[in-house]
Order: structure tokens, then C-alpha cells, then sequence
């Protein structure tokens, strides 16, 4: 029986970028274990990531009308993020704010943790008044896009950026888009109780909520549910994300979610949109893909 597929007509998504910093080795490789010797120079690979721009720059190169609206200052390393969106076939479109910082991330392997610095970034500071969604959610063309990507970690970086969140999810609702949610809970940014709070009014109207396994079970133990049962092993030999259906159907349904897919591999991604995946670019992809 043949698999019935559906067209996309344009994937739009709305998120913070920044710059990624990660020290490199004598050989030009990412440093990969602990380093007592920080404080001597390092260098460094510089490259453009975001969670919400990784999903659009996905669906750019597959050649599908892909948009990614944001708050990014003017400047060079502003320039920096949106010449990457272009050159992967990606649509920028909002504010671009003088005098505002870019948001940086470095990775730090002798602590084993990666330090943000975005709190006084240009997304973080905006003002909600300044995004039209009426004209921000439109493809070239004028048409609505067919898909929303939304994630967790956009209404935690501050109380403007949570308010935007809000009212694009609002938009979307009232035209008849999709959406979906990579709950992608940040410690460092706050609570998953608090992100929940946030979320959960929103919950049963998303056609997708992707959860890691810590977080459906964090959600579990908020609302007083068994903590779900583990199935299957993945590419890597540990345990997927994906639940027994015993498991999944009351959690799904009690937690107010339409619908929970739990992604183990990026290639999955064909059988929740409904169209052809290719396996080799999610090889080839995989490596920017790597959520903020």
C-alpha cells in the first residue's frame, strides 16, 4: 500500500540565532575532552546555529520554500547570519537592529557544558511591536506557509521574546497553519515547570510535540503520571525516544497533546511531514542540525 504524501508548500520558522564558538585541536578538530589550559590561546571553529534556523536551513537545501523570521542587529556578524541563510537557500525576514549584540554561545569542553551570552542580544530586546505577523507569515508570493516550527527555547530567553512566541502561534492559529514544538527545554534558561506554563495553554493545538526522553518524563512526574516505559534501541544502541503504546496513548491524551512523535533519527522527519526524505542528505546534513 502506497503512502499518501503531501506537498509543502513553504516551512516557515521563528527562533534566535547566534554565533557558535568551539575550540579546535593542533589538527583543526573540535576539542572533544576536558582542558586544564583555558587560559591559553585557542582556537577556535566559528559557525551560525539556532535550533529554529537549523530547521529552516533543513528544508532549504530539500529545495522547499523555507523562511526563518528573527531579530538580528546590523553589523558585520548580523550580516554574518543572514548571508548563512542565503546561502542555504533559506528566507530571512525581520527587524535588523543598530546598536543591538548578536547572541554567542562557546563550547567548553573541560566543563563539559556550553556557555551562552544572549541575554542583551537584539532577539532578546526587541519589542514585540516591532513584528508584523501578518506580513512576517507569508511565503514569496504572498502566500501562507504550510508548516510553523516553533521551540521551547524562544519564550524562555526573555519576557519580549515569550510575547512574540505567543503572538506568531496566534497568528497561526487563527489562519489555519500548522504547527509544530521542539519542546527543547534549557536548563539555563529556565525551569521545565515554568516552560510548561508557557506551553501547555498552546499544547493540543501543535501537530507535533518532540520530546526528548528526560523531558516527556520531567513532564510526567508535573502532572502525577507513571513515568513512561522505554522501548527500542537507537543508532547508537541506547534507548530511542519512543514510548510502548500502552504508555504513550494516556500520556499523550492527560498531558493535552494531539499528537507526540518522538524523533531518534533526523531521517524520521519524512514519515511525520508526509514527503520524501532523502537519506543522504540527512547523512550529509547531520552535522547542521545541531539545536542551539
Amino acid at each position: 500500500m502506497s503512502r499518501q504524501t503531501t506537498t509543502m508548500e513553504g516551512f516557515l520558522s521563528f527562533g534566535e540565532a547566534m554565533l557558535r564558538f568551539s575550540p579546535l585541536d593542533d589538527e583543526n578538530e573540535q576539542v572533544q575532552s576536558r582542558s586544564t589550559t583555558r587560559h591559553e590561546p585557542t582556537k577556535f571553529l566559528r559557525t551560525v546555529g539556532g535550533d529554529e534556523l537549523n530547521s529552516a536551513v533543513a528544508f532549504g537545501l530539500l529545495r522547499i520554500p523555507s523562511k526563518w523570521v528573527s531579530v538580528v542587529p546590523a553589523g558585520p556578524l548580523g550580516d554574518a547570519v543572514v548571508e548563512s541563510c542565503k546561502a542555504h537557500n533559506v528566507q530571512f525576514d525581520g527587524p535588523r537592529v543598530e546598536g543591538e549584540d548578536l547572541g554567542i554561545y562557546t563550547m567548553l569542553p573541560e566543563e563539559q557544558t556550553v556557555h551562552y551570552q544572549r541575554k542583551h542580544s537584539a532577539f532578546a530586546t526587541h519589542s514585540p511591536d516591532d513584528l508584523n505577523w501578518a506580513s512576517l507569515m507569508k511565503m514569496d508570493g504572498g502566500a501562507d506557509p504550510s508548516w510553523l516550527q516553533m521551540t521551547g527555547i524562544t519564550p524562555l530567553i526573555s519576557t519580549a521574546a515569550c510575547e512574540s512566541w505567543k503572538r506568531a502561534l496566534e497568528h497561526a492559529k487563527k489562519n489555519g497553519i500548522k504547527a509544530s514544538l521542539d519542546l527543547n527545554h534549557r536548563a539555563q534558561l529556565g525551569t521545565l515547570a515554568e516552560l510548561w506554563e508557557i506551553v501547555a495553554p498552546h499544547a493540543s493545538y501543535f501537530e507535533v510535540i518532540v520530546l526528548s526522553v528526560g523531558q516527556l518524563i520531567g513532564l510526567a512526574e508535573l502532572h502525577g503520571l507513571p513515568p513512561p516505559q522505554l522501548g527500542g534501541t537507537g543508532v547508537d544502541g541506547g534507548d530511542v525516544a519512543h514510548l510502548h503504546t500502552t504508555a504513550f496513548i494516556p500520556a499523550a491524551y492527560r498531558l493535552g497533546v494531539a499528537l507526540v512523535h518522538f524523533i531518534a533519527q533526523i531521517a524520521s522527519v519524512r514519515s511525520i511531514l508526509g514527503f520524501p526524505f532523502p537519506p543522504e542528505l540527512c547523512r550529509a546534513n547531520r552535522s547542521c542540525l545541531n539545536a542551539v
